[in-house]
């Protein structure tokens, strides 16, 4: 996926949201990897909270479980994932490619960033998504929880772009 991009620079990102969410997380964070999951606290992003979301890392980053979803995420993929594995989510192109994206937020220890891209997500093919991943980490060294945002426009692209999930 050429789209997906280690972040080393705030100036990087394209979207407003994004880039105030990547802000947070970069006082947060300090010297360590990425912050403590009991860091990140609603009030400082209330306007963007719809459209975040946080995944624990289980098993090193073999798998991931959602733990919660802000409003606008549920009703971009039409229901909660939240409670379950990414193992139990069907094995399409889209969540395929969503474990691409976690699992080199894990390995990097460094926020990903994915977009805009077309997302192969169905009956979304039509949105382009950007999409912004980010490390917590509990002791300061390994990846705990993930915490990322999204955003999605009617923007169409061409049809070169690659897309998200193929």
């Amino acid at each position: 996926m050429s789209s997906l991009q280690v972040l080393q620079s705030g100036s990087e990102i394209s979207s407003p949201r994004l880039g105030r969410l990547y802000d947070y997380w970069l006082v947060l964070k300090g010297n360590r990897v990425g912050p403590k999951r009991e860091q990140i606290e609603p009030a400082p992003i209330r306007g963007d909270l719809p459209f975040v979301w946080l995944v624990e890392v289980l098993d090193g980053g073999e798998d991931f479980y959602f733990r919660l979803a802000g409003s606008e995420l549920k009703s971009f993929m039409g229901h909660d994932n939240a409670g379950k594995r990414l193992s139990e989510r069907p094995q399409t192109p889209y969540f395929k490619n969503v474990r691409r994206v976690f699992s080199a937020c894990v390995s990097e220890r460094l926020p990903i960033l994915v977009g805009p891209v077309r997302t192969s997500f169905p009956e979304r093919s039509h949105l382009a998504i950007t999409v912004l991943t980010m490390p917590l980490s509990e002791n300061g060294r390994d990846v705990s929880m993930l915490f990322g945002g999204f955003e999605s426009t009617l923007v169409a692209l061409p049809q070169t772009e690659t897309v998200l999930g193929s």
